[in-house]
């Protein structure tokens, strides 16, 4: 076959893939994906790293974080030798990278590729690049969310909000103000992360973003939970229910189960939030985030401790530090 021919197909089983993800069918994306991986395709120049990447990408929305970050470690290295990616795509995959190595716990690595990539950004003027670089601030303050550093957390999404309003992005500015509301939660500024949580709430419908809408109604529940109005948490998580399964995947089942467990818990439904939770930890260790199982782990033995299970739940906090070290 002519190298043009084999470049026009690649063009179009790229276009496909992604259309495919688009729609929600992330299990057929991967499988066009890897069947230009073993066609002969992948031998056009520059091809094996950029599919490479994209099987990254839709492994990571899919939840699967462990196989996501082996393709991006062979990806962005294979791009690299053969120079096969724009600046763009680069500081792109190296931010999408990063997120997966906070999914995984891996926070110094995170950091790492976050600065490398703001570092490349910085050498640019391009209002494209700047948008990427606004996604890297966002990912270090998901790092320092995850690492309880609220102060850098708060500091680095209000820069990225403030970056994402100036270039016109609203499905970033949605992304942002997710994260601010549960920074401001967590500081108790209640008024402010119900503000910012209902601000992407009302984008992500305006752009019909389904699989954000999980998570920023999972996070209304917990936060109204913790304020006490337990309507309000059940009301937030019947918006997300709704959603259904075609946007409801397996990475929002884990958001999807955390925030259910954890609103049980808050309104003294011990008997019931162990379960949940017991669950959406196991659901975090196969998907590879360790983070949010510990915290589910976590949550299941004080639970536990609240049915006074003097015996389950020692257990439950050990088997945690058990999947925290994996």
């Amino acid at each position: 076959m002519k190298p043009t021919r084999r470049r026009s197909r690649l063009k179009v089983g790229l276009e496909i893939a992604e259309l495919d993800s688009r729609v929600g069918d992330l299990d057929e994306g991967i499988a066009v994906l890897r069947d230009l991986l073993s066609s002969k395709n992948v031998h056009v120049h520059g091809s094996r790293p950029r599919i490479l990447l994209r099987l990254a990408t839709l492994y990571c929305r899919r939840g699967d974080f462990q196989r996501a970050d082996a393709h991006f470690r062979v990806g962005l290295e294979g791009a690299r030798r053969r120079k096969a990616l724009s600046r763009r795509e680069h500081l792109y995959f190296l931010n999408e990278h990063a997120a997966v190595k906070a999914f995984r716990g891996d926070n110094e690595n995170a950091r790492r590729l976050v600065q490398a990539g703001l570092a490349m950004a910085g050498k640019s003027r391009s209002l494209r690049d700047r948008e990427v670089a606004l996604n890297l601030h966002a990912t270090r303050a998901n790092i320092a969310l995850r690492t309880f550093d609220l102060e850098a957390a708060a500091a680095d999404l209000e820069q990225a909000l403030q970056a994402a309003e100036a270039l016109g992005s609203p499905a970033n500015q949605a992304i942002v103000l997710n994260n601010l509301g549960i920074v401001y939660g967590q500081c108790d500024r209640y008024e402010e992360a119900r503000r910012s949580l209902r601000e992407a709430e009302r984008t992500c419908l305006r752009l019909e973003e389904g699989p954000s809408l999980v998570s920023i109604y999972g996070n209304l529940a917990v936060l109204e939970a913790k304020r006490g109005d337990f309507a309000a948490a059940d009301g937030a998580l019947s918006e997300a229910e709704r959603l259904g399964p075609s946007v409801i995947l397996r990475r929002q089942q884990l958001f999807l189960g955390h925030a259910r467990g954890l609103t049980m818990l808050l309104r003294g439904r011990f008997a019931a939030a162990g379960p949940a939770l017991e669950a959406a930890a196991r659901l975090g260790v196969s998907m590879g985030d360790n983070h949010l199982a510990a915290f589910d782990g976590v949550y299941r033995g004080e639970a536990l401790i609240h049915e006074i299970n003097a015996w389950s739940a020692p257990r439950a906090v050990s088997g945690l530090t058990i999947c925290s070290r994996s």
